[in-house]
């Protein structure tokens, strides 16, 4: 076997050791990494719609048999992109071309308006050759985010009523490359007019960054129907890295994705990925996998998820929790659940009428005499349960608690010849704690398929299920039905 360790996937054991004493996301929220195989296999179906084309007018020039020039206008249009990844880290758009040219100036002979002549359909594809240097959310028109002059840009939007995109550009820059292949049935017509005045000079004239800077793509988002126990993950901008062994032979494309709604700022634009307990560069896919959500939902993101579903349960007393705490652990997620404060003051002044709170420090005298001292009364919960399940859109957590979940204890402190303070440690005893029992949800599916915004496209192994190795880890495999893979419900 090869030593060098990008040659293949690791297992799924090799995979979760390696990553289990630290996060992996270079301080993005969620990592979702593909197979570059896999993904160009589907992305030639899911960038195919029909109704989305846009129009680029270009004049060239040419010369005749008396080597005089005379120029072309050209109204060519563009059908929406297919797009594909190299593993050397590019990115490669594939457009139908169509649409009709015209020599300008007047038949020498009929005096006349020289003829519009068509170029044939289904004949030629403009193949762009340039590096995607942001996708991001945008929300209502999206005409307003072309990075410069829109005159300089061609824009493709799929559904411009939409009120939510996800918009790619590709900008156009030295290591672009175009050229435009000729797919038609029959032999290459290579001596034409079109093929000469188009095929080299358009290719040309569209590779000068002066004449086009960049392309981009809207897709249109399928809006979700919320839902009251579920937080959702929805992208805001993403950044993109493709790591490959030196033979190119395998690779896979990572999305770092910061989330609408973080506490945090985008992560490392530079970036490799390698196991943290070894420093190995190594694969976030493992071996018999096409993809993983390295839902690495990094520790901060599903520490705020718990938070929030806990802290927003209620009796009529109010909020039960005040904050959520992590833990430092090893392994899975353990946090520290705080009382929150109008809860203890309900009770102190229901109960003890003295000021105890999670931990604390009682006064007390004794009836029969001026005895008096502290009593310290403390307040634990130490509960594991099985935390987390998944099915293909969202991580569902089933956390409870009960009364008897609580562990209470006191120690006397002052006078030691006297008894223990019953009154005091009685009505602590006694307190009703806050109990609840939910089931929350952290919907991740729109962080799997910003490719084709409300279609499946990872098919999550649900009987391996949630990972917690240190970040939450969830693996699949690419769907081959992509197309009619939609989430229900959206």
């Amino acid at each position: 076997m090869s030593s060098d360790p990008l040659d293949h996937y690791p297992t799924i054991d090799d995979l979760v050791d390696g990553v289990r004493t630290g996060s992996t996301t270079d301080l993005w929220d969620v990592v979702v990494s593909i197979s570059v195989e896999k993904l160009n296999g589907i992305l030639h179906t899911l960038w195919i719609t029909d109704s989305t084309t846009t129009n680029v007018k270009v004049t060239t020039t040419s010369l005749d048999q008396f080597e005089q020039p005379f120029y072309i206008d050209w109204d060519v249009k563009l059908g929406s992109p297919s797009l594909s990844f190299t593993l050397d880290g590019k990115s490669s758009l594939t457009m139908s071309l169509s649409g009709t040219h015209q020599v300008q100036g007047k038949n020498p002979n009929t005096g006349e308006e020289m003829p519009i002549i068509p170029i044939p359909e289904n004949s030629y594809v403009l193949v762009a050759t340039v590096p995607l240097v942001a996708v991001k959310a945008v929300e209502g028109d999206t005409a307003g985010t072309d990075p410069t002059n829109s005159d300089q840009v061609i824009s493709f939007d799929d559904n411009p009523d939409a009120k939510l995109h996800v918009v790619f550009q590709f900008n156009n820059e030295g290591s672009s490359q175009y050229r435009i292949d000729y797919t038609g049935s029959g032999d290459d017509p290579s001596g034409d007019q079109i093929s000469i005045g188009l095929r080299e000079k358009l290719a040309d004239w569209m590779m000068d960054p002066k004449n086009i800077n960049a392309i981009t793509y809207s897709l249109a988002v399928v809006e979700q129907t919320p839902s009251v126990d579920t937080q959702y993950l929805t992208p805001e901008s993403m950044s993109f890295s493709i790591y490959a062994s030196s033979t190119k032979t395998v690779g896979c494309l990572s999305v770092y994705i910061k989330t609408k709604d973080s506490d945090y700022p985008v992560g490392n634009q530079q970036r490799a990925f390698h196991f943290p307990k070894t420093n190995q560069n190594s694969y976030p896919i493992p071996d018999g996998y096409d993809a993983s959500i390295s839902i690495i939902i990094r520790r901060n993101n599903f520490s705020k998820f718990l938070n929030t579903a806990i802290h927003n349960t209620r009796e009529s007393s109010g909020k039960e929790f005040e904050y959520v705490n992590e833990n430092d652990t090893q392994t899975g997620f353990s946090f520290t659940i705080a009382l929150n404060d109008d809860l203890v003051a309900f009770m102190k002044q229901q109960i003890l009428g003295g000021s105890p709170q999670q931990k604390e420090r009682v006064s007390w005298a004794d009836v029969t005499g001026q005895h008096f001292g502290d009593v310290f009364c403390k307040i634990v919960v130490d509960k594991t349960i099985p935390l987390m399940q998944t099915d293909q859109t969202e991580i569902r957590a089933n956390i409870s608690m009960s009364n008897g979940d609580y562990r209470k204890t006191t120690r006397k402190e002052g006078d030691e010849g006297w008894p223990e303070p019953g009154q005091v440690i009685g009505a602590f005893n006694s307190w009703e704690l806050p109990t609840f029992s939910g089931d929350f949800g952290l919907d991740f599916f729109a962080t799997t398929n910003i490719f084709a915004p409300g279609k499946q496209i990872i098919d999550i192994d649900t009987k391996r299920g949630v990972l917690t190795p240190y970040d939450v880890l969830l693996v699949g495999h690419i769907k081959d039905d992509v197309r009619s893979a939609v989430k229900a419900g959206v």
